[in-house]
């Protein structure tokens, strides 16, 4: 009964869009689409088997096609559970808001669209997706949901690196409050799900730039083709969307941004043209100015005074313990050990370890959970002693919280981890090594 009810809300709705919403249903998904084969067609389609449910359903079949409503399918599935203290944590409770922004996409059919969700680790998150019924989701096209022609909506819930069907950034980003960006997607399918290998063709592929540029942002300028447009931006956040065809030939799920701070008078600059875009004009006490990639701060008004120095937190001695994981001579994980003399509560606070490995800074890994004082903290530093030139690695434990955008460290001492005579470290994966070896060549072998 519970799939009969939602049909008949569907039913509800259908009949207060009748003037807005009647078009066939390839105008839905776009031309495109409406090229597909019969087969494909019907699979979006009322299925005649409803008909066998009730005459009343056989007539809430033929108004649902006369007025080019799409039926829902199941819920985005998400990859992994997150945890509220932990990474970016969960979405807080009515912390979702749907943007009125919609992007129409190239080939027609519905737009796209954005919201965005505070989570309980104090972070802004942007989601993207296509817009069905003021909801944001995913279309069964394209290989996705098995082409059952359906909307698929996104869980309101999950973020976006949470997705099953969605790499990383390609569904959206997180950061921090005061924080904006310009972000720049390539890659998403029609159905605004990742590329699957040899899945798909590249017409139905899109770049997406997308991004917060704040309450002081007024307008950007993009490229389209060989044109150039300049559109308002969303007022109060900044919000802009912006959806073409896949033309760049750059790699499939790459992501790129350029990040700032809407703080008027910051000594950090804002967030400055990517993607798409060539130009952002910003509004500061009146004073207009654009940034086209070399604003200077001064030109918009803000001042380059320095920050104020941060409060220092009182010293603390705390002891680094290291634990080595040996098997069969090889240095299979090494970790960093310590109890937490101050509490983390959100993502804007960590622990991190940095060495120095072959002449060069390498910034470790850190914490990403919420700890209380005196919590047992251990991070791993196995990939430093991988990449290190001698046999000893010299290890610096900070406590790091930012303000105005910029980190703010605490030390809280340093120790130095030898390689027990006969052993070696667990090479690196050999992308990673390779990486490696391009970017930073290593002097003669130890």
């Amino acid at each position: 009964m519970d799939a009969i009810d939602r049909f008949g809300g569907q039913l509800v709705r259908a009949g207060q869009r009748r003037h807005t919403w009647r078009r066939p249903l390839p105008a839905l998904f776009g031309s495109r689409f409406a090229r597909r084969s019969p087969r494909r067609r019907a699979s979006v389609q009322v299925r005649v088997a409803l008909v066998a449910l009730a005459l009343v359903l056989a007539t809430a079949a033929i108004t649902l096609a006369a007025t080019g409503v799409i039926l829902t399918g199941s819920p985005v599935g998400t990859a992994r559970a997150p945890i509220a203290t932990v990474g970016e944590g969960i979405p807080v409770a009515g912390g979702s808001q749907l943007l009125s922004l919609r992007a129409p996409d190239p080939n027609g059919g519905l737009p796209w669209g954005m919201r965005i969700i505070h989570t309980t680790r104090g972070l802004i998150c942007v989601q993207i997706g296509r817009v069905y019924d003021d909801r944001l989701g995913q279309l069964g096209v394209d290989g996705a949901f098995h082409d059952d022609g359906r909307f698929h909506p996104l869980p309101t819930d999950a973020l976006p690196g949470d997705l099953a069907n969605v790499a990383g950034s390609m569904a959206g980003d997180c950061a921090s409050p005061g924080s904006t960006y310009a972000g720049d997607s390539v890659g998403l399918e029609l159905s605004a799900t990742s590329p699957h290998s040899g899945d798909g063709v590249p017409a139905d592929r899109r770049e997406i730039s997308f991004g917060l540029l704040g309450v002081h942002a007024v307008s950007i300028t993009y490229r389209e083709g060989a044109q150039t447009r300049t559109q308002p931006v969303l007022p109060g956040v900044g919000a802009y969307l912006i959806v073409q065809r896949y033309t760049s030939g750059r790699p499939l799920e790459s992501f790129s941004e350029s990040d700032g701070r809407d703080e008027p008078g910051n000594y950090s600059s804002p967030a400055g043209p990517n993607g798409a875009l060539t130009a952002i004009t910003y509004s500061y006490a009146g004073r207009s100015c654009v940034d086209r990639g070399n604003l200077r701060l001064a030109s918009c008004g803000l001042s380059e005074v320095p920050p104020p120095p941060p409060v220092k937190l009182p010293i603390v001695h705390e002891p680094l313990h290291v634990q080595l994981h040996i098997h069969n001579h090889v240095i299979a994980s090494a970790q960093i050990s310590f109890h937490a003399p101050y509490p983390v509560t959100n993502a804007e606070e960590s622990y991190s370890v940095s060495a120095t490995v072959c002449h060069r800074e390498l910034a470790g890994e850190s914490s990403r959970a919420d700890l209380a004082r005196g919590a047992l903290v251990t991070i791993p530093v196995g990939e430093a002693l991988s990449e290190a030139c001698s046999r000893a690695v010299q290890f610096t434990v900070e406590y790091v919280s930012f303000a105005g955008g910029l980190p703010r460290p605490t030390r809280l001492g340093s120790v130095t981890i030898h390689e027990p005579p006969g052993t070696h470290p667990l090479p690196l994966p050999r992308s990673i090594a390779e990486r490696e070896r391009r970017s930073h060549p290593k002097p003669p072998a130890r």
